[in-house]
């Protein structure tokens, strides 16, 4: 797989160089109101162009100049009274005109595989790619990313501990060890709830799960005790007939019924395609989580976290798999989004699927964090001995990439957007390369803004009506 040369040309960003310097000019003389709504668009936009001018290829820089747009629309359209109508229009235009530079510049500066079709880059795809970079900014702002010297030194030590007992172990070689199939979901408490227009039916249960004990941080990872309670949305069909099973998994930093809802769109898998659904909650997630954020600590950087994480996710979505066969599920399959699409993946080569659609996947988490992560914070651990080549050691066992799937050749599907900023076309690229389906369906879309692309849900309902429901 040959890489395509990036464009790194520094002189592209000089528009928002000179956006912000005409935003500086109308906010000359103003008053606290204006500065207020166009201050920070303002010094965002000359510090991401000037940025960009100087050191080409740094991709935190796109972020700031994508963030800059958007605080751009705003504040033109709330600084209105500060500068009149006909200078808002200007403003905004301005503003949306970086924004989508920003975007442009992200998708034609993708490292991707040179045998991969290529985005068509209009507006409105730059402005996608847009927001995806304001997402990642949100990825690695928001949440508590493992930082300090403390921390990172005892990530560091649990990391060597970790290593070593796979080495005394053998489980380089062995990841069988690492996954261990989980008990029976026998009884879990079912409530009925009504939820946007559906009848929903939530599943609580105990998760179960016990952290690995020869591994470190597993007295930590008990401690979480919100963490320890599985639950699950499941859309039933009230009849006799025969149904498909969809296991439905949410992205990262979702878990919200509203979003979850909206994402997965009952309406269409359950009434149109006539699909029993169940949307586990993933670990940290929603009512799981440990701050205020959702999914906070899943991928954090903290490595023995990250590596519980994925585990316990797997056990809790194994573990609904059996409840749905012992409520009589012939056929069951998984969709999933994001870090969903990591963990369908995932769980096609452990559970006998007839069915994996992984969307817009996650495919290696040690790859995306060092790609997205901060740099300062990487350098630093990285000279603490937890490099990206021995966090992939570490989640070896629990990656998609180094297990075969035990579902079908021709009951696999990927899907992905040539213009994903979160999750860059490359990436996804590598699982196609070890499930050698030769079937990714690229889309013309990103990662944030893709479920009004109809190509996307003709696909999964061709899918489901193909491979599942006969």
């Amino acid at each position: 797989m040959s890489i395509a040369t990036a464009k790194r040309w520094g002189f592209v960003a000089t528009p928002a160089v000179l956006a912000g310097l005409i935003w500086l000019s109308q906010l000359h003389g103003a008053s606290l109101w204006a500065w207020i709504c166009g201050g920070p668009a303002a010094i965002l936009m000359v510090i991401s162009g000037g940025g960009w001018l100087v050191v080409p290829g740094e991709r935190r820089f796109l972020r700031f100049m994508s963030l800059a747009g958007l605080f751009g629309i705003i504040g033109s359209i709330l600084g209105v009274l500060s500068w009149g109508f006909l200078v808002t229009v200007g403003l905004l235009f301005m503003s949306v005109a970086v924004a989508a530079l920003s975007g442009w510049i992200a998708v034609d500066n993708h490292d991707a595989p040179s045998d991969l079709p290529q985005p068509k880059l209009t507006p409105v795809l730059a402005l996608r790619a847009a927001l995806d970079n304001i997402i990642v900014g949100v990825f690695v702002s928001v949440p508590k990313i493992i930082q300090g010297e403390s921390e990172i030194k005892r990530v560091a030590e649990e990391l060597d501990a970790a290593l070593s007992v796979y080495d005394k172990n053998g489980w380089h070689d062995n990841p069988e060890a690492l996954v261990e199939a989980p008990p029976p979901l026998e009884s879990p408490e079912i409530r009925r709830r009504r939820l946007q227009g559906h009848d929903v039916e939530m599943l609580r249960f105990d998760s179960g799960y016990q952290p690995h004990p020869e591994l470190p941080g597993g007295e930590r990872w008990l401690s979480y005790t919100s963490n320890r309670d599985a639950r699950a949305m499941v859309f039933r069909h009230d009849d006799d007939k025969p149904r498909p099973w969809l296991i439905c998994i949410h992205g990262y930093q979702m878990g919200v019924p509203f979003l979850d809802l909206n994402l997965f769109e009952p309406k269409f898998l359950h009434e149109k395609l006539g699909c029993n659904l169940i949307l586990p909650l993933l670990p940290l997630h929603g009512g799981r989580k440990l701050r205020m954020i959702s999914g906070d600590g899943y991928l954090n950087g903290d490595a023995m976290d990250t590596f519980n994480a994925v585990r316990q996710s797997q056990w809790d979505i194994r573990r609904l798999v059996s409840w749905a066969r012992s409520q009589g599920a012939e056929k069951i399959g998984a969709l999933g989004y994001s870090l969903g699409g990591y963990n369908t993946a995932l769980l096609s080569t452990l559970e006998e699927l007839d069915l994996a659609i992984p969307v817009i996947p996650l495919t290696d988490i040690p790859d995306i964090f060092w790609f997205h992560g901060p740099r300062q914070i990487l350098d630093a651990t990285t000279d603490c001995g937890v490099s990206i080549d021995r966090v992939k050691q570490l989640m070896k066992p629990l990656s998609p990439l180094a297990r075969d799937s035990k579902v079908d050749l021709d009951n696999r599907q990927i899907i992905a957007g040539l213009a994903d900023e979160v999750i860059p076309p490359g990436h996804v690229q590598q699982l196609e390369d070890v499930w050698q389906t030769g079937r990714v369906s690229w889309f013309q879309g990103s990662h944030l803004v893709f479920k009004d692309i109809p190509s996307i849900n003709r696909q999964i309902a061709e899918l489901v009506s193909t491979k599942l429901a006969n």
